[in-house]
Formats: structure tokens, C-alpha cells, sequence
């Protein structure tokens, strides 16, 4: 596809996703929404260790801004290693991107792309990118 080395931007509502993430593990097992560990119940193995403690490397705090509660998120500790969390969350957003919903949500619909009519005067943006790096 034209224009696949260009680099994209998505932001996201980082602490808004963060909590739907955490409020997915404290569902009961097999309910809507749900996130579990693989595996025998009550067996712990050092991966799992390492993915729990990832997955509870940072917790809530209530902040209010211009009349508003929101819901911030921090490492619990110093030095914490979070990638797995931020992982997590992060594939939560993807999932969401490719059209996935969360039970009692809607689901998204995707955007089309706009085509550009050729002879229109305007360029798409892989157009643009191959002119300006050839």
C-alpha cells in the first residue's frame, strides 16, 4: 500500500481505557467483558507472577479539574514495570479500533476513506508523500 512508512498518529484516552482494563479483571469468571489467566485454578507460575504483578503496577486516583472527578492513573511504586499493562490496554483500544465492543456498548462503526476523484485538483496523502520523497 502507497504511503505504509508513514508514520500515524492515534490518541487515546489513556486513563479512561486503563480503567475499563482494570475493571475487566475484578468481573466474575466467564461474565461479559471478562479478563482471566489462563491455566489451572489456583496454579501460579513465575510468568503469571510477573503478568499479575505488571497488570497491578498501577492504581487509581480521583482528581478533580474545572468542576470535574476524573479517574488518573500512576505507578504504585517507584521503578514498577508496567509494559505488559500498557500492552493490555492497549490492544483493548486496537480491538475497539477494528469495530470489537465491550457488552452494554455500542458498537463502533468504521470510517470509510474518502476516495479522491482524479482530475478534482486534490491529492491524497500517499499522492503527497510520493511526490515530496519521490
Amino acid at each position: 500500500i502507497p504511503g505504509d512508512d508513514c508514520p500515524r498518529l492515534l490518541q487515546v484516552n489513556t486513563n479512561a481505557w486503563k480503567t475499563i482494563a482494570a475493571k475487566a479483571w475484578g468481573y466474575e469468571l466467564g461474565a461479559p467483558g471478562a479478563m482471566s489467566m489462563f491455566g489451572p485454578k489456583g496454579q501460579v507460575t513465575s510468568r503469571h507472577q510477573a503478568f499479575a504483578e505488571n497488570m497491578a503496577s498501577e492504581r487509581s486516583i480521583e482528581v478533580e479539574v474545572a468542576g470535574t472527578t476524573l479517574t488518573m492513573w500512576e505507578l504504585a511504586k517507584a521503578h514498577t514495570d508496567n509494559h505488559w499493562f500498557d500492552c493490555v490496554v492497549n490492544c483493548l483500544v486496537l480491538a475497539n479500533m477494528d469495530g470489537c465492543a465491550r457488552p452494554g456498548m455500542k458498537q463502533r462503526q468504521r470510517r470509510r476513506r474518502r476516495r479522491v476523484k482524479s482530475g478534482s485538483g486534490r491529492k491524497s496523502l500517499a499522492d503527497r508523500y510520493k511526490d515530496k520523497n519521490g
